[in-house]
């Protein structure tokens, strides 16, 4: 059984690293619910290239995602478009209903949200994986 299961917001464009970061923590036993790793779309295509059905269908399973983990953990480099802006608030707002789910964010802090009481923070990619692997000890 995985230690933890963790969803990861980030920019599109950072698609190939959230896949290593995805596979370190696999590694590690945990498990990752971030279907949109998956798609075999370039990192940077544009959302005008997409129907909107389709688009609200990827946005359903993201969410669906987001509600399987019990870790959310949002990346805030890059945030072009903002779906992964959008999916940390999804998380804060599944924590303020009671739902027993952590909302990690990674980087820098860009916004009032990013300093929530709800938000535990790790500037750097290297100190989040660090408590990763130290809770996959547990």
């Amino acid at each position: 059984m995985p230690q933890h299961k963790f969803y990861l917001a980030s920019s599109y464009t950072r698609k190939e690293r959230m896949r290593q970061i995805r596979d370190e923590l696999e590694a590690m036993g945990h498990r990752v619910t971030s279907r949109w790793l998956a798609e075999p779309h370039d990192p940077h295509v544009a959302i005008g290239g997409f129907t909107d059905l389709a688009l609200s269908n990827m946005s359903d399973r993201d969410i669906e995602d987001i509600q399987e983990a019990d870790i959310l953990v949002h990346f805030s480099s890059d945030n072009a478009r903002g779906g992964a802006i959008a999916e940390f608030g999804i998380s804060i707002g599944m924590r303020l209903e009671g739902r027993d789910m952590l909302t990690i964010l990674v980087g820098d802090r860009r916004n009032i949200f990013d300093y929530n009481y709800l938000v535990d923070h790790f500037p750097t990619e290297a100190e989040f994986l660090e408590w990763a692997k130290e809770e996959a000890k547990k």
